[in-house]
């Protein structure tokens, strides 16, 4: 397969990850060139830069990226070897769009923050609109004699304002707390004050949230009650929660019917999860996490259609308090993808320029570190690496593949890291051979009888299965790779290709706006399956038929992607110009597996 860009266009194609894309973060007080997750994001995710640096590291752009390219490459081996690895890197600021209490606009790298602060509205949205909720709904309950009153906050809203402070960017509303008192003659008296602050930090996604009640009178039985609302709307479909009691996690539902049930009551409550029933991998989370567990009373939780959660309420208390005493409530909130046992461990430890999502070991970190190794290895480059350059990366592959061997690889990462095997197998790294053959055979083992690859009980997934595709595509060119020519030829039939109908995975025809990352990777996966026949697979001629057809119609499926603009060429996907998605699309159409699969050391080990 060939080559389907004149170096025109290529250039044009590579032009935004050398460009606009390309930022500095800082990483442990040193400064690193990365690529941003979309255009103007102040987000790095390290598999966009792992697939920029491969794209760059290819002859004909290494010559006039070279720079940039290692830069990327010391970028995701910084980020993998971090104590606690993250998928994202921070960098960029905030933006205070609009400071008008009623019409307030927040801007951060991880969401905007908007609404109207006199009437208590704050809604939270990630970048790219995938989930949105309310902070609101918060109440104060309070003994005043022997009468019992409970109070909504933001239907007493005074005063509110937005406000850089520092480095950060303060979100305040006050409200006015007031009471009936008298036997015989009734009169509203003023029982204190609520102070809501929101803090926004440019370099974490965490928010920070204090409500603090000062009393203008004694009070007794003082409850705050702490709450987000929203939550079975805007993406994020609460149905499900987890909450850390202790050291011990439990799952909690939300009621069977509209109405309130008690998650828990006297028992600290150091941190709620909330999510959508499955916990699927990259769907949106919430996290509440108290800085004082211990003064939690209750979690109550209601809902205004049965099994979905609409408003949560921590109660926080209670105490009794003299005129001018305070009691103050600290929180911290956040909203992101991962997985919640996970996001709490690093919520609790913190992470100054990071995601706090944490992150498994990347198959796609170790197959870039692994193509500079071939390229070198193969003579592509003009100029080859220099021995403390190539020991490094060398180094790095061989603790990075360790890394990934001893951890629980789904699929996708199971079919980058035999990738990567490959690639490090033709660099003449004489371990990649049994590395790769043990990969393949842990990857084929997720194949059912149609031919789609996944976990039992997983829905397919096409990213999976075009990844799954160029592994076994690669493996299948070496002489011991009989093995993988059937796997191969399954995995392609999983995938109708007919002239007419067009593209179906798994029963649906795949939609470029919704998977463009996807179709990319088909697109080379596909053209490395004819790639690999051509070297010397021994694949039926109607197996690569199939491969060149799918290739013609994955790639037929992205060009109208492909848009000009100033001179560039940009791949634009539902959420606009993606690191990712530009670094896939170019290399689905420079077809590098061509020149990988040239390359085959005479002392490479066999499996």
């Amino acid at each position: 397969m060939r080559n389907l860009l004149q170096d025109s266009d290529r250039d044009r194609l590579v032009a935004p990850l050398a460009g606009p894309l390309v930022g500095a973060v800082e990483l442990d007080g040193r400064r690193h060139m990365a690529v941003a997750e979309t255009l103007g994001s102040g987000l790095y995710p390290v598999e966009a830069a792992a697939l920029a640096a491969e794209l760059l590291l290819q002859p004909g752009l290494r010559e006039a990226h070279g720079p940039l390219g290692d830069a990327l490459l010391d970028f995701v081996m910084a980020m993998s070897d971090a104590p606690v690895p993250s998928r994202r890197a921070v960098a960029g600021g905030l933006l205070l769009q609009s400071d008008a209490p009623e019409a307030v606009a927040v801007l951060t790298p991880f969401c905007r923050l908007s609404g109207n602060l006199m009437r208590g509205e704050l809604v939270q949205e990630l970048r790219g609109g995938r989930a949105a909720i309310r902070h609101s709904g918060n109440l104060v309950e309070f003994s005043l004699g022997h009468r019992r009153f409970c109070v909504d906050v933001e239907d007493n809203v005074t005063a509110a304002e937005a406000v850089p402070e520092g480095d950060a960017i303060v979100l305040r509303q006050v409200s006015t707390i007031r009471a009936t008192a008298g036997l015989l003659w009734k009169r509203s008296v003023e029982a204190g004050s609520l102070e809501l602050r929101y803090v926004l930090r440019a370099d974490s996604p965490v928010l920070g949230v204090t409500a603090r009640f000062t009393a203008a009178r004694r009070l007794t039985r003082l409850r705050i009650s702490t709450a987000a609302d929203g939550l079975d709307e805007g993406g994020l479909g609460a149905t499900a929660a987890r909450l850390q009691e202790g050291e011990a996690w439990r799952e909690a539902t939300p009621p069977a019917a509209p109405g309130a049930t008690r998650w828990a009551e006297g028992t600290p409550v150091a941190h709620l999860a909330l999510g959508a029933a499955g916990w699927a991998r990259g769907a949106p989370v919430l996290h509440l996490r108290p800085r004082d567990p211990a003064r939690v009373m209750s979690v109550t939780a209601q809902a205004a259609r049965g099994g979905a959660l609409r408003w949560l309420l921590l109660r926080h208390g209670p105490v009794t308090l003299r005129a001018g005493e305070s009691l103050v409530v600290e929180e911290e909130r956040l909203l992101a993808p991962g997985d919640p046992a996970m996001m709490a461990a690093a919520m609790a430890r913190g992470a100054k320029g990071l995601d706090l999502d944490a992150a498994p070991p990347s198959g796609a970190v170790l197959q870039a570190v692994a193509a500079a190794l071939l390229l070198d290895a193969g003579g592509a480059w003009a100029e080859g690496l220099d021995p403390e350059r190539r020991a490094r990366l060398r180094d790095f592959a061989a603790r990075h593949a360790a890394r990934l061997e001893a951890s629980a690889m789904d699929a996708t990462e199971l079919a980058w890291t035999a990738l990567a095997a490959d690639t490090l197998r033709r660099a003449g790294e004489h371990a990649a051979a049994a590395m790769q053959a043990g990969l393949l055979d842990r990857l084929a083992s997720l194949s059912d009888a149609e031919g789609l690859v996944r976990a039992p009980g997983e829905a397919p997934s096409l990213a999976a299965q075009a990844l799954a595709i160029l592994a076994f595509a690669r493996g299948a060119a070496w002489p011991d790779g009989g093995a993988a020519l059937g796997t191969l030829a399954a995995l392609l039939g999983a995938i109708t290709a007919e002239p007419g109908s067009g593209l179906r995975f798994a029963g649906a025809a795949p939609d470029a706006a919704e998977e463009p990352e996807a179709l990319a990777l088909l697109a080379r996966a596909a053209g490395a399956a004819v790639l690999a026949a051509e070297a010397g697979a021994r694949l039926p001629d109607d197996v690569i038929a199939r491969a060149r057809e799918i290739h013609r119609m994955a790639v037929t499926l992205l060009r109208p992607l492909v848009r000009p603009r100033l001179g560039t060429l940009e791949v634009v996907g539902r959420d606009g110009v993606a690191g990712s998605l530009q670094a896939l699309t170019t290399l689905a159409l420079l077809a590098p597996d061509r020149l990988a699969l040239e390359c085959r050391p005479t002392d490479a080990a066999t499996a």
